[in-house]
């Protein structure tokens, strides 16, 4: 996971591998760092191979986390495959996020 600040002042977090079950326990670690920051964060799926339930819970717990901060969050470059698991799951509203920021 790669991660830099853009000029609109988002920090942006290139998604990287798998957001599985198998790996969310690799990300939450880095996710916990970055709100350590209370920056508003964009998050980038263009690298996302896979994703499941669990990396799924996992990107919503962060939205969470940040808009307790009060801070915004913005999602960009899903794949279709990732758009699918996020609308199966009941969390499209993070899909229309992710088109809005586009």
């Amino acid at each position: 996971m790669d991660s830099n600040t853009g000029s609109d002042g988002f920090f942006v977090v290139e998604i990287s591998g798998d957001l599985t079950i198998y790996d969310v326990s690799q990300h939450k670690l880095v996710f916990e760092a970055l709100l350590a920051k209370h920056q508003p964060l964009r998050l980038n799926f263009s690298a996302v191979d896979d994703i499941d339930t669990a990396g799924v819970q996992l990107i919503l717990s962060v939205i969470k986390a940040l808009q307790e901060q009060g801070l915004e969050f913005t999602c960009c470059q899903m794949s279709a495959e990732v758009e699918q698991t996020f609308e199966l799951l009941g969390a499209q509203w993070v899909v229309l996020n992710s088109k809005e920021a586009a």
